[in-house]
C-alpha cells in the first residue's frame, strides 16, 4: 500500500477516477509547497489538457512537470521539509500521494521548444504554466525527459 505522505510509489495499473475535488486539492498542494520554494512548475498530460480547455479537472492523477535547472539546493530543502524526504534528481519522475490523488512530477532534463514561452491559464484562482503550443506539446509529451 502506497504511503499517503512523503515520495511513494503508485500501484501500477491504478485507474481510479478522482472528484474534481480530490484532484482540485492535489494540485493546490503541490502548488503551496513550489510556491514556498519559489520553483516555477508546469501542468502537464490530461491536467494541462483540461485546464487549457477550460474544463475542471478530471482522471487518475495530477500531472505537473519541473525544469531540471530551477532544483536548487534550496528548492530540494524547502520541499524536504514540506514533504518529508530526500529526493533524487537523476530520475524521470516523482510521484507522491495527497490523500491518495497521486501526484506525478516529471523531472524536464532537456530543452523543448513548447517550454520555452509556456501559455499562462487561469485555473481556480490561480496561474498555471501550460506547454505552448499544447499541440505540439501533446503529440511529444510521451517521449519528454
Amino acid at each position: 500500500m502506497p504511503k499517503q505522505s512523503g515520495i511513494s510509489t503508485v500501484p501500477k495499473g491504478s485507474t481510479k477516477e478522482f472528484s474534481v475535488d480530490e484532484l482540485n486539492k492535489a494540485l493546490f498542494d503541490f502548488e503551496d509547497v513550489m510556491e514556498r520554494a519559489m520553483c516555477p512548475f508546469l501542468l502537464l498530460g490530461q491536467t494541462a489538457w483540461d485546464v487549457k480547455s477550460g474544463y475542471m479537472l478530471r482522471g487518475d492523477k495530477v500531472e505537473v512537470g519541473i525544469q531540471i535547472k530551477y532544483l536548487t539546493p534550496e528548492v530540494l530543502s524547502v520541499i524536504k521539509s514540506y514533504k518529508n524526504t530526500d529526493l533524487d534528481l537523476h530520475v524521470k519522475r516523482w510521484t507522491y500521494l495527497v490523500e491518495g490523488v497521486p501526484i506525478i512530477v516529471s523531472l524536464i532534463k532537456r530543452n523543448y521548444k513548447f517550454f520555452k514561452n509556456p501559455e499562462t491559464k487561469i485555473y481556480w484562482g490561480g496561474d498555471y504554466k501550460l506547454p505552448n503550443s499544447m499541440v505540439d506539446y501533446w503529440k511529444a509529451r510521451f517521449i519528454i525527459r
